[in-house]
């Protein structure tokens, strides 16, 4: 039986032993727009703090999508079999650019999304839509 090298085995364990940062990057997904996220290991917990702005859709155990839903920040944390976290990351759903008016008013600013008809967009933070300015 052959036998391998000490430093040849512990190279080929450590990228199981390997935990991804207790935060990672931000994430930015677009509003209406679905974002492939792979993990370093399957994850037994998906969990988005606020479903309203974003959606997570487990695929495969390494293999979750993120839908933007609505304009704003939420998080988002993957536990893998044994509760170890996987990952912690911010998300923000930004609003489409493409179709998008602000029409500002003194100091005041109304974002309003126009494909197919103009209508307020939801304020940053998944707050109420800003009022439409008035003629």
């Amino acid at each position: 039986m052959r036998r391998l090298p000490l430093a040849l085995l512990l190279a080929a364990a450590l990228p199981a032993a390997i935990v991804l940062p207790a935060a990672a990057e931000t994430l930015s997904v677009p509003v209406d727009t679905a974002r492939l996220l792979r993990l370093g290991r399957p994850a037994q917990t998906v969990y988005v703090a606020n479903p309203a702005i974003a959606d997570v859709t487990v695929e495969a155990a390494d293999q979750v999508f993120i839908l933007g839903k609505r304009p704003g920040r939420t998080n988002l944390i993957v536990l893998d079999t044994a509760g170890k976290q996987v990952l912690s990351t911010a998300i923000v759903v930004v609003p489409p650019q493409e179709g998008t008016v602000t029409v500002t008013r003194g100091v005041a600013e109304t974002h309003l999304s126009c494909a197919p008809r103009c209508a307020p967009l939801p304020a940053e933070g998944g707050g109420a839509p800003a009022a439409a300015p008035s003629p």
